[in-house]
């Protein structure tokens, strides 16, 4: 399992136990784009540094996606053409001030408004969020055991909701 298995402009979701043994639902989520295949992408995410309900943005390069421990899979969700790379990268980014003034704010509920439809990004196919989602944590709940036990490699699938 390496970068070079990746589609250079693909969009993932990826996912991380975040107990073990892992619970069912329970995933700290991101978004990776990943730009080349030897020099990695793009990795996105919010998260609660002191599990204090205060969330703080942490996007930036990386080469090292698959380094995690705690890594479940990858799951594609779009294909970005070099031209959209930067939208997308705005997008992600377009709620870090606002973060903790927004009711219901979680990893996964930030997720799903980067690349929603109708944001002024469409990048995101798929009309049907919560059947995405859904998708997703059924892919998520199904490797979680594998990952708590750090087996390898981990896997790497593609949304069937969302035209790939």
């Amino acid at each position: 399992m390496s970068l070079d298995t990746l589609e250079p402009g693909g969009l993932y979701v990826v996912l991380f136990i975040q107990n073990v043994p892992p619970p069912k639902d329970d995933f700290h989520w991101g978004l990776y784009l990943h730009k080349y295949k030897n020099i990695g992408g793009t990795k996105y995410h919010i998260w609660d540094p002191d599990r204090d309900w205060v969330w703080v943005a942490d996007h930036g390069m990386t080469t090292g996606l698959f380094k995690s421990h705690a890594l479940v899979g990858l799951f594609q969700i779009a294909r970005v053409s070099p031209e959209w790379e930067c939208e997308v990268d705005r997008a992600a980014r377009s709620f870090d001030d606002s973060l903790n003034q927004r009711p219901g704010i979680g990893c996964d509920v930030w997720l799903f408004w980067t690349p929603a439809p109708g944001n002024g990004t469409v990048v995101l196919k798929c009309k049907d969020l919560e059947a995405l989602k859904a998708e997703i944590l059924d892919f998520a709940n199904q490797n979680a055991q594998a990952a708590a036990k750090a087996v390898r490699p981990r896997p790497i699938i593609m949304s069937r909701l969302c035209g790939l």
